[in-house]
């Protein structure tokens, strides 16, 4: 094993690697990290060495998207081409989505009079916090391409591969200990210096030594931040507009001429509908962080807060070593 960095009280919490900017942080500027990552996802399939990232950078803009994933764009020696992304959030269409993406990947590739020989493999590979097949909780990896439905033997082609592993399944059928294991170790456990102490894997040790440096530095722990409170706010507007829909739905049936009964109403939904989903939302990150049901005193704290302390708990969330700590101060 390799000896991990004991935390002192003065330095920074880790920062969470499952934030799209500290995860494309880690990878983006380190090729050999991105390729062993994806070599142990698909470690089914001849090795590859990662030659280009094509899209290393962040601008300040792409921090405080909301509807955006930061992703890691990058090419093998081949040219066959790679978009490895990280997700927390489940959202409706999933599998509509990932095939938009890879498509429009494959599509701008060719200018037009090029010929479809000189197009490269496209593969999607995403890391999902989240089950996205619950209905088959004996497997965590899958991965998808044009196959006959009578026949799967007999691939139309393997230009287009979306690769999925969904993080929380993986860990709890607790994976062999291989590499694998050890990537999937550090996004779940990152915060247990006991699992961090057992991990073997040098490419994996390499990004936690690199973790700890990110967390070291106040701009980027100011970022992920920011990063976090995007997140936050698109999935706050996203269920506040679900609210809308359904508070607007049963304002039809009210009668015409109590108008302004009716926009009051709505207004009254409108803001119990938002502070709700912020509820259910924060319940569903501090679960998520940290792994276990929320006792009776958090959840006694949710059903009474503010908008205020909701945004306030939010951002704590980021930087919490433990559930006491989202709520001090």
């Amino acid at each position: 094993c390799f000896p991990v960095t004991i935390r002192t009280p003065t330095m920074l919490p880790l920062l969470d690697p499952k934030n799209d900017y500290i995860f494309k942080r880690l990878f983006a500027q380190s090729p050999e990290l991105l390729s062993d990552l994806i070599n142990s996802i698909r470690y089914d399939q001849p090795p590859i060495t990662i030659t280009d990232i094509l899209n290393p950078n962040i601008s300040g803009e792409d921090l405080h998207a909301k509807e955006i994933v930061l992703d890691v764009l990058a090419k093998d020696g081949f040219g066959v081409q790679y978009n490895i992304e990280i997700q927390v959030r489940k959202q409706t269409y999933w599998g509509e989505r990932s095939l938009y993406y890879s498509s429009r990947l494959i599509s701008e590739q060719l200018e037009s009079g090029q010929s479809y020989r000189e197009m490269k493999h496209v593969i999607c590979i995403h890391l999902l916090d989240f089950d996205l097949f619950p209905d088959h909780p004996e497997q965590a990896s899958w991965r998808f391409e044009l196959r006959d439905q009578h026949i799967p033997d007999v691939v139309l082609t393997k230009a287009q591969q979306i690769d999925i592993l969904e993080l929380d399944k993986a860990d709890r059928l607790q994976l062999a200990p291989t590499a694998l294991k050890n990537w999937v170790d550090l996004f779940e456990h990152w915060q247990e210096q006991h699992i961090m102490a057992q991990l073997t894997h040098t490419p994996v040790v390499t990004a936690l030594r690199s973790l700890e440096t990110l967390s070291q530095t106040k701009e980027e722990q100011l970022r992920a931040i920011a990063r976090q409170r995007a997140v936050w706010d698109y999935n706050t507007d996203i269920i506040t507009a679900r609210a809308e829909v359904l508070e607007e739905g049963s304002q039809k049936g009210l009668e015409k001429g109590i108008q302004k009964g009716r926009e009051q109403g709505r207004e009254e939904g409108r803001e119990e509908g938002r502070e709700e989903g912020m509820k259910i939302f924060l319940r569903s990150m501090i679960e998520t962080k940290f792994g276990q049901p929320l006792p009776d005193w958090v959840l006694s704290r949710l059903r009474a807060a503010t908008p205020e302390q909701l945004q306030q708990w939010g951002v704590s969330l980021t930087q919490a070593q433990r559930l006491e700590d989202i709520f001090e101060g």
